[in-house]
């Protein structure tokens, strides 16, 4: 058996069988990569005792186990998320284009050793079709650094039935931090362009909610910036919160449409957006189940608007709930 080996579904290995497994080689040395990669799977939090008992080895392995625990396992890279316009070009000759992307980059930490280093690193000009299925399975403490490979190739693919945002939903039962990467991830997989796509993602964002580690209010924000750069179809976005809501996720829903709502809403004189309506009836019965109070800038002239519409309608109906008692 080869050391890094999961025992879980996530892709971890549990520190007691990596000892045991150190232990059965007596004294022949494990194959590097192989132990570089039963490192990586080890849970975030490992007990001290370990690095302990690991140092009484008789393998070099075993004092590597030990400065890795001690050390604190793989830092969490710095992710550096932005949504640009990139100016691409077929060749020499050919009429330059432009398109909107995700970017994520990472600046790999020099000291690592160079196959860590490699999944630090984020190559745009390496073909990375298929590594999806295994890298949440090699990087399960790292889901910011999952999600940063993820997203060369996720935004180009939201009208795809490749299956890719299968692999958010499963990138999510990791740890690691959750921050713009991973929440990115699942803002693209909920504007996508075929339901079973979406429910992945919807998925995903109740795995989180569940384990208590969901930023909600980043998730507004991150789907602010989508769809005003095009990539995101609000309307989309709407039909997947609803599902949320109605699965009993209203509070997080809520928190990210009380950070969505006000860069979304028309100012005086300005044309709604196509869908906002139905988005206003999400917030308003999320905020209902959720007891939602709060401003919410512009909700007050949007909802002092006359007339019968559906997005005045629903404005008013989430502006008593926010201002009520």
């Amino acid at each position: 058996m080869l050391l890094a080996t999961p025992t879980s579904p996530t892709g971890h290995v549990d520190p007691e069988a990596l000892l045991e497994r150190l232990a059965r080689l007596g004294e022949r040395e494990p194959l590097a990569a192989d132990l570089q990669q039963a490192l990586l799977r080890l849970p975030p939090q490992v007990d001290p005792e370990v690095a302990v008992r690991a140092e009484r080895l008789p393998v070099r392995a075993g004092r590597a186990l030990a400065a890795w625990v001690r050390g604190g396992g793989l830092p969490d890279p710095e992710v550096v998320w932005s949504v640009e316009t990139v100016e691409h070009s077929s060749g020499p000759g050919w009429e330059p284009w432009q398109r909107v992307e995700v970017l994520a980059r990472i600046e790999p930490d020099p000291g690592l050793p160079e196959p860590v280093r490699g999944l630090c690193r984020i190559d745009p000009l390496r073909d990375h079709a298929g590594e999806e299925v295994w890298l949440p399975y090699v990087l399960p403490s790292h889901r910011e650094l999952v999600a940063a490979h993820l997203l060369l190739r996720l935004p180009l693919r939201l009208d795809s039935r490749d299956g890719l945002v299968r692999h958010v939903a499963v990138m999510v039962h990791g740890d690691g931090p959750v921050g713009r990467a991973v929440v990115s991830t699942i803002a693209l997989g909920l504007g996508h362009k075929h339901p079973g796509q979406r429910a992945s993602a919807i998925e995903a964002l109740v795995t989180l909610a569940v384990r208590g580690q969901l930023p909600a209010a980043e998730l507004g924000h991150v789907l602010v910036l989508l769809i005003d750069a095009g990539m995101v179809r609000l309307q989309r976005v709407t039909g997947a919160l609803a599902e949320l809501t109605a699965m009993g996720a209203y509070a997080e829903v809520w928190a990210a449409l009380a950070a969505a709502l006000p860069p979304l809403l028309p100012a005086r004189g300005e044309r709604p957006r196509p869908g906002l309506g139905e988005l206003l009836k999400v917030a308003a019965d999320a905020a209902e189940l959720a007891g939602g109070r709060g401003d919410v800038p512009g909700l007050a002239e949007v909802a002092a608007r006359k007339g019968s519409s559906l997005i005045g309608y629903e404005a008013r109906r989430l502006h008593r709930q926010v201002t009520a008692g």
